[in-house]
């Protein structure tokens, strides 16, 4: 069976924080299957590798590879994805155990969402927003589509590549 999302948690050099982002992960208990991936992006810090080296592979996948660059790792990742639906989530963050459950479900009902994002919670030494409310947005394909607008043209030169 497929599993219904695929989370790519995308790394360079943020060992200490993976484990947290995947325990995060495995706070949710909905019926959905979860696929997650780990990109590594060509970390270069010991304690990074030998975090990544010791990941159960038996309860994710991991991609090692060279440095590209945050939005190829998150591509990679993603080209690997077998679930009908993606979250994106960076090696140091968290997701709130609720989000994956209320993304499928709007997802689900509502097919001309294309974009599911909550808010951001900030931790640490930037807990400003402890015990806040945690919502979740959803963009449909018109507003995507007036947001993609607005951002201005990329042009590359030749044997150019974005990173």
């Amino acid at each position: 069976m497929s599993p219904k999302v695929s989370i790519v948690v995308t790394c360079y050099n943020l060992g200490a924080y993976v484990q947290e982002a995947l325990d995060s992960i495995a706070a949710y208990t909905g019926p959905a299957q979860v696929e997650v991936i780990v990109v590594d992006d060509g970390s270069t810090e010991a304690a990074t590798r030998a975090v990544i080296s010791g990941l159960d592979r038996s309860r994710c996948t991991v991609l090692e590879q060279s440095n590209m660059g945050l939005a190829k790792a998150r591509n990679n990742g993603i080209a690997l994805a077998t679930g009908s639906y993606i979250i994106s989530l960076d090696a140091d963050n968290r997701i709130h155990p609720a989000f994956i459950e209320r993304s499928i479900a709007i997802l689900d009902q509502e097919p001309e969402v294309g974009v599911v994002y909550g808010d951001a919670v900030l931790r640490g030494p930037h807990r400003a927003l402890e015990g806040g409310r945690f919502r979740l947005h959803a963009i449909g394909a018109e507003q995507l589509h007036r947001c993609v607008r607005l951002l201005p043209p990329v042009h590359l030169g030749a044997g150019e590549g974005l990173r």
